[in-house]
């Protein structure tokens, strides 16, 4: 026996058939047409504000990667180390 649930409701789907193994590892269901994302798959993030992907109501292939911010650390004349933002 599986159970299922959609929208908070309990189904339960029984194989019949003894000669067949139904394994679900993860599975998505999706209500009506959705559309696939287009992209972009890979984002710089933006000191100066949101960066904000349109994935709401789409299906996406592949993971979104964040990049890193550039960045590396000077000595400075006090001792000191100054963080800078950019690259080298």
């Amino acid at each position: 026996m599986i159970e299922l649930f959609f929208d908070s409701q309990e189904y339960e789907l029984i194989l019949q058939d003894s000669d067949y193994i139904l394994e679900v590892e993860s599975a998505v269901l999706v209500q009506g047409r959705k559309e696939e994302y287009p992209g972009p798959y890979q984002v710089s993030p933006r000191l100066s504000g949101d960066v904000v992907l349109p994935t709401k109501d789409t299906l996406m292939t592949d993971d979104v990667t964040v990049k890193k911010i550039p960045q590396y650390e000077v000595a400075n004349e006090s001792g000191g180390i100054t963080f800078i933002i950019k690259e080298e």
